[in-house]
Order: C-alpha cells, then sequence, then structure tokens
C-alpha cells in the first residue's frame, strides 16, 4: 500500500522511524558473543618433549592450534580465531558453530595425537646413558638428565586388547617395573637427542594412511624431507655391523652429537652380533620396537596391533596439523 503525508512534517517523521527501525533490526541480527575454549599447555609433556614454556612456544602452538581448527571447520567455510593470553591459548568460535562442530573441535584439540621414533637404549651402545639413569638425581624420574640436558626418557609398554605388552623386552635393553598405579607393568629407556627439532616426531609426517594386511592393521607413514634424512640417518648409524657399510659411523651415544668409539675385543664381537630396536611411541607409550636391519627413509608401516577404531582415530589425528605440546582444557566460556 502506498502511503501519503500532508505536508513536510510528516514525510521527515516518517523517515526518521524507518530509521529507528532498520538500526534496531540490524542491532537484532548481531551475532551473540563468540564460544570461547582456554587451554593451557601439559607442562610434563612439554618437559618430555625438551621445551621450555615461554611466549616463542605458545605463539607457535597457537598457530599449530589454528590450523588444525581450521581444517576442521574447512567445509563448513566458518572463520575462528587463536589468540594467546596471559599464557593461555584462546580459541574463539562464533556463533554459527553448531554443537556438533563445537564437539568436534574441542575433541580435535583435545586428543592431538604425537608419535616418536627413538632407539631403545641398550648396554652395547648406550652403557653410560643406563649409568647415568641410576643416579640419583635421574632415578625417580622418568626423564633422564646430563648437565641439565634431557638425553633419555622411561616409557612405558602400551597393552592389547587382552591387557598384554605389546613389546617384549630383549636382552640388553634396558627396562625397569612401571611405578604403583600404572598398568604398563614395564617401562623402557629411550635416546633422546638433546636438541629438540632433531628428534623424530609426527610433525615431519607429510601423509598418513590406513592399511591392511594379511597380518592385520598397519598405519603408513611418509615422511617429509628432513623427516626422512632424520630417518635416514638414525637407521643407517644403527646397522647391524654385518650390514653396515664401512663409511657409516657407530652412531649417537646417550644424545651427544659425537661418534661412539670404536670397540676392541670381546666388546666388538659383542657389538657385531647385536640388533638395535627402534621404539615406535604413540603419546608417550611404546606400541612397537621392531630390530634394525637395513635403511629406512621416507616411508614405512607400523604394526602396533591396532583396533579398527583406535586406528582410525589415529589416522585422522595425525592428518591435521600436528600440535606439539597437548592442550589442557581448563575453561569453555559462552
Amino acid at each position: 500500500m502506498i502511503r501519503t503525508y500532508k505536508n513536510l512534517r510528516q514525510l521527515v517523521a516518517a523517515l526518521l522511524l524507518l530509521g529507528v527501525s532498520q538500526i534496531v533490526n540490524a542491532q537484532d541480527s548481531t551475532p551473540e558473543h563468540n564460544t570461547e575454549l582456554i587451554f593451557q599447555l601439559d607442562q610434563e609433556a612439554a618437559a618430555d618433549r625438551g621445551l621450555k614454556i615461554n611466549s616463542q612456544l605458545l605463539k607457535r602452538v597457537a598457530k599449530q592450534t589454528q590450523v588444525r581448527v581450521d581444517l576442521v571447520l574447512s567445509q563448513e567455510k566458518i572463520t575462528s580465531d587463536v589468540v594467546v593470553e596471559s599464557e593461555r591459548i584462546v580459541v574463539k568460535l562464533p556463533s554459527e558453530v553448531t554443537q556438533a562442530q563445537f564437539t568436534k573441535v574441542k575433541s580435535s584439540l583435545l586428543n592431538s595425537a604425537w608419535v616418536e621414533f627413538a632407539l631403545l637404549a641398550n648396554e652395547v651402545r648406550h652403557a653410560k646413558l643406563i649409568e647415568l639413569s641410576k643416579q640419583p638425581e635421574n632415578s625417580k624420574s622418568h626423564r633422564v638428565y646430563r648437565k641439565g640436558q634431557l638425553v633419555g626418557l622411561w616409557c612405558p609398554v602400551a597393552l592389547d586388547s587382552r591387557e598384554k605388552p605389546k613389546i617384549e623386552p630383549s636382552d640388553q635393553v634396558a627396562t625397569r617395573e612401571g611405578p604403583n598405579g600404572k598398568k604398563s607393568p614395564l617401562e623402557y629407556l629411550v635416546v633422546v637427542d638433546s636438541v629438540p627439532g632433531l628428534r623424530l616426531t609426527s610433525r615431519y609426517f607429510e601423509t598418513v594412511k590406513k592399511q591392511k594386511s594379511e597380518h592385520g592393521l598397519l598405519l603408513s607413514f611418509k615422511l617429509n624431507r628432513q623427516g626422512g634424512t632424520l630417518m635416514k640417518d638414525v637407521t643407517s648409524k644403527n646397522l647391524p655391523v654385518a650390514n653396515r657399510p664401512q663409511q657409516a659411523a657407530l652412531g649417537i651415544e646417550d644424545g651427544a652429537q659425537e661418534a661412539v668409539p670404536e670397540l676392541a675385543g670381546e666388546e666388538a664381537k659383542e657389538e657385531a652380533g647385536y640388533r638395535a630396536r627402534l621404539a615406535i611411541i604413540f603419546d608417550g607409550q611404546i606400541h612397537m620396537a621392531p630390530m634394525i636391519n637395513g635403511v629406512i627413509s621416507t616411508s614405512g608401516v607400523v604394526d602396533g596391533n591396532f583396533t579398527d577404531e583406535e586406528l582410525d582415530g589415529l589416522v585422522e589425528s595425525l592428518n591435521l596439523a600436528p600440535i606439539e605440546v597437548p592442550l589442557i582444557l581448563i575453561e569453555e566460556r559462552k
């Protein structure tokens, strides 16, 4: 219906009223306050990974968290914001995020899988590290330090669906009983590089896939160039003597950046017959520790005796952006 106005004053009044109405409608359509997830970094896990929690680490983890959240919400084309506030990681989600999307984001951040490859410490190659782990300053901890640097970790072995250890100890590998209250009956000492960036972890994964074989479910992985270099280095330096090229160094002792001296006599015979084991660690637990028989570079498979559900969750998490320190949720704000 077309409305007529008797004079200019009525017309101005009507226009003003229309403007106020549009402003009110605009305010009504303004999104509600964002939902916020507030996290702190897991201090214990950071220490296990040789990292100190500071502003630089917080900024890195915030960026990694942002990438992970964006990947989770990429199909919905929803924009999020991740910031550092008072030593906390704050994930800000807009009001259009549904409850299902919110739950998916939160789950992806609280279940960020981490994989590490590390040598099992053995008496042939790592006698000094094993002795160091028994010193008073290290014996009551699962971390082994030398001159203030992390060089070893005691890691529990994972249990299978029957509550049996997924790996068994072998001769000359350093083990100890797990602390009271822990499910795992044994812990294994693994060699840790004192430089966190030289530790071979899932930060170097390029792709991860689920693979089936006649023996069961496998985790297939491909490393990027830097990860491939690290894997080739650790496997080539720890080959059995019979399989080792003449130019290959004997390996790295106790996380130090120097070659192990040549062995002689009985020690040389022991070294010649020894096969090092490479532990595959998922979120702090050892799921596999195969012997190193050849050089591995950019790809491989892991038989961790997984269930379908375990492997599906692991593949999904590892294919998202890695977060180098686990997040602990301390508050939700709506």
